[in-house]
């Protein structure tokens, strides 16, 4: 235990402290000019506000927020999934990819130079798919096929032309739709509706 002498010396020393201390500021109040204001100073703003019909331009203190900056997704960032037209890497790859085809199937005739004016056709008709899709469209064809690839061999590989509904088909099933007693599955009226929108497409046309 301390003598009593001791702890009234150091007396003076904690006031001291006392005194000297900061009040903390509290968050969420509202600033001029960017200095917060106590919530005596705020109402006394408000009073203003109500007594002169205008209102004050005040702002309201907020907690800073850290912001994070993610990393972009794969998508955005490897050229594989970007077009092809879009990324020189992307074209380089398809004029190799295009070279490697020509050594490794059947070129009936073909020369190595006129390789370099396919390559152009290539790169403007395929400029506008996924390197990805580009490269497993050519990896199908050389897995079936012995001959080059046509741009237009690819093209259909990653999109297939759709089937042209039949006629006959359509109207065999509208013919039962209209017994009263026969069962129709909903995947032949998904059919029908097809059909009718084909036809209605040509008329477009």
């Amino acid at each position: 235990m301390k003598p009593l002498s001791e702890v009234l010396k150091d007396i003076p020393a904690t006031l001291l402290q006392q005194d000297t201390r900061l009040p903390t500021q509290q968050l969420g109040l509202t600033s001029i000019a960017g200095k917060a204001t106590t919530p005596y100073q705020t109402n006394h703003l408000d009073s203003m506000a109500q007594e002169t019909g205008y209102p004050l331009t005040v702002e309201t203190q907020q907690p800073v927020q850290e912001t994070r900056e993610w990393p972009s997704s794969k998508s955005e960032t490897d050229w594989r999934c970007r077009p092809i037209n879009q990324t020189l890497q992307g074209q380089n790859e398809l004029t190799t990819m295009l070279f490697q085809t020509y050594a490794s199937q059947k070129s009936y005739g073909d020369k190595a130079e006129m390789m370099e004016f396919k390559d152009s056709m290539f790169q403007l008709v395929l400029g506008k798919y996924q390197f990805a899709d580009v490269k497993q469209a050519f990896i199908d064809h050389v897995s079936r096929k012995a001959d080059l690839p046509t741009p237009s061999d690819i093209v259909n590989i990653i999109d297939p032309p759709k089937e042209k509904l039949s006629q006959a088909v359509y109207i065999d099933i509208k013919r039962r739709m209209a017994m009263p007693n026969e069962y129709v599955p909903d995947y032949e009226k998904k059919y029908c509706r097809e059909f009718e929108a084909q036809e209605l497409a040509k008329i477009g046309d």
